[in-house]
């Protein structure tokens, strides 16, 4: 029995089979042969790049960002003592209310959106959070934000 990877363009490894003979030829249309590679490593698996003679093991997957998440997501990253302070100040100041009446009517809060950030700009501005605290509430969502 050998083993087969079939390696595409990318010199990723797409298909691996098994055949009872140590070569393909005569198996497969010398353009499919050609695109086969003898595997003597157990551990290569679909996915795996080949780099010259040996093969690196599957890159993890990519994780997409999160910039959509739940209004009460984006109110919780900050502590109740800090939301209190912010509803205390929204009431002296009309930025600040219309960007928490904003948060209270939307159903989910898009953290690249213009008006988000600017309501992040006006918390920071209050002084009601420093630019950390800031870039913290508009950084990527986490599992169960959204």
């Amino acid at each position: 029995m050998a083993k087969f990877a079939r390696i595409d363009g990318d010199s990723k490894v797409v298909e691996i089979i098994e055949v009872e003979s140590e070569s393909l030829e005569g198996i497969f249309h010398p353009d499919v042969v050609a695109t086969f590679v003898a595997v003597a490593e157990a551990d290569v698996e679909i996915g795996a790049v080949k780099s010259g003679n040996a093969f690196l093991p599957k890159p993890p997957p990519t994780v997409a960002r999160l910039r959509f998440i739940a209004p009460l997501a984006f109110r919780r990253r900050m502590t109740s003592e800090r939301r209190a302070a912010i509803t205390d100040a929204a009431s002296k100041n009309a930025t600040l209310r219309a960007f928490l009446d904003d948060l209270g009517a939307a159903r989910v809060i898009d953290l690249d959106h213009e008006d988000t950030i600017a309501g992040v700009d006006a918390m920071i501005a209050a002084g009601l959070l420093t630019a950390e605290e800031g870039a913290a509430l508009l950084a990527d969502g986490q599992p169960g934000e959204s």
